[in-house]
């Protein structure tokens, strides 16, 4: 194609192919309230990111009641082609919008889950 100015081809460029799909939004929780430490976001960039006090976990939560325990691996969220789940590891301990949590559920924007003391909410990166 002939173009006249460069400003139509950068329209075209950003036209995916038809080959191409276009990238799902990313998920991501950002802590509310009471981190275990300085981070703020995490980005679920794993099919399977754990929350828990174990080593094993990629996101730690601070422990709830008088001496702060709860389970080494309480929830796990994974992320599949329609979406990203949220499931119980020790069931009713994570919370889902208030309730506890006692099944898979799947996650939406600006959901909340509480693990012991720490709050996140979830929401989709655009962009």
């Amino acid at each position: 194609m002939v173009y006249a100015d460069d400003s139509a081809l950068a329209a075209d460029a950003e036209v995916p192919l038809p080959s191409q799909k276009p990238k799902p939004p990313q998920g991501v929780l950002e802590v509310l309230e009471n981190p275990l430490d300085s981070r703020k976001e995490f980005v679920l960039s794993a099919l399977s990111t754990y929350i828990g006090q174990s080593s094993q976990a990629s996101i730690p939560y601070k422990g709830g009641g008088l001496f702060g325990g709860g389970p080494e691996l309480a929830a796990v969220i994974t992320m599949r082609p329609d979406g990203y789940y949220l499931n119980p590891i020790k069931e009713g301990y994570a919370k889902y919008n208030g309730n506890p949590l006692a099944e898979k559920v799947i996650l939406n924007d600006d959901d909340v889950i509480e693990v012991g003391a720490t709050r996140f909410r979830f929401f989709f990166k655009k962009g």
